[in-house]
């Protein structure tokens, strides 16, 4: 069975080779500065309005968009928590999604916070057209992206 190659780690300076992503010692940093998901909003609140948007819209609603039935598994902030906290439990500013179209809207709202809306893909597009990572190394984020069918790499200081 073939394995998949080792890559250097992807905190910038570490030499230690990995399979993706950071290795653990820079995991575990990266995990302890993110917080919690108490810390990060996602409390009692959240749990209750989260099951009842799912109880009152159980398909996916960007698979309904394209005339596909898929059962709705997370709830999507449409204004990110971290623009606007006021909007954390705003029933207007959430939608349910699938887990695949949920992943998909939230890797563009991130490349769009931290590499600017010319560096991403529409996020109604294809899973296949959307690609953009973000490396976090302290307050530097490593970014690659396709832009113009071409891959490109940036840092985004914030």
């Amino acid at each position: 069975m073939p394995t998949t190659p080792l890559r250097p780690c992807l905190r910038h300076g570490c030499p230690r080779l990995v399979t993706s992503g950071l290795c653990k010692e820079h995991a575990r940093a990266a995990e302890a500065r993110r917080g919690s998901a108490w810390q990060r909003g996602y409390d009692d609140a959240w749990r209750a309005l989260r099951l009842h948007v799912l109880a009152g819209n159980p398909l996916c609603q960007d698979c309904m968009a394209v005339g596909r039935v898929t059962a709705a598994e997370e709830v999507h902030h449409l204004v990110a928590i971290t623009t606007d906290p006021g909007r954390r439990l705003d029933p207007t500013n959430l939608v349910p999604l699938c887990h695949t179209c949920h992943s998909r809207r939230t890797r563009a709202t991130i490349c769009t916070l931290y590499a600017g809306p010319r560096a991403c893909v529409n996020p109604s597009h294809s899973p296949q057209e959307t690609v953009c990572t973000i490396s976090a190394t302290g307050r530097k984020f490593r970014v690659l992206f396709i832009y113009r069918g071409t891959l490109r790499e940036g840092v985004k200081v914030c």
